[in-house]
């Protein structure tokens, strides 16, 4: 369950001025991202939110009349590439808490093949 301060940052992130969601549809998202991910867990609930406008933005056409056109799919478009950056954030927030990981990498330098010829 979100606390009433982070359902105010989540509103807040999203531009809600409470009519997009309500308490209990932001306590469900909190829920399912504190199963998900528990240490980015207001990361993991921008990435459902975005998931579930996304959903409802696919319903959106692109609409044409004279000389006037509105592009809904872009919509779509501009939440896809939040998800990416969300995703990536996230994805830095767990390495951040996870402690820095060290790669060990054979730098040894491997001899050169000698090319074989068939004999003819």
């Amino acid at each position: 369950m979100a606390t009433s301060t982070q359902r105010t940052r989540f509103r807040r992130y999203f531009g809600d001025p409470g009519t997009v969601w309500t308490d209990d549809e932001i306590d469900a998202i909190f829920e399912e991202a504190t199963e998900d991910a528990p240490n980015a867990v207001m990361i993991q609930a921008r990435i459902i939110g975005i998931d579930e406008l996304r959903m409802n933005a696919t319903k959106l056409t692109n609409y044409k009349q004279n000389q006037s056109s509105e592009n809904q799919s872009d919509i779509f478009k501009a939440l896809t590439t939040m998800r990416k950056e969300l995703v990536a954030e996230k994805y830095d927030a767990e390495e951040d808490a996870a402690g820095t990981s060290v790669r060990v990498v054979n730098t040894a330098k491997r001899p050169a093949r000698t090319k074989d010829y068939p004999s003819s």
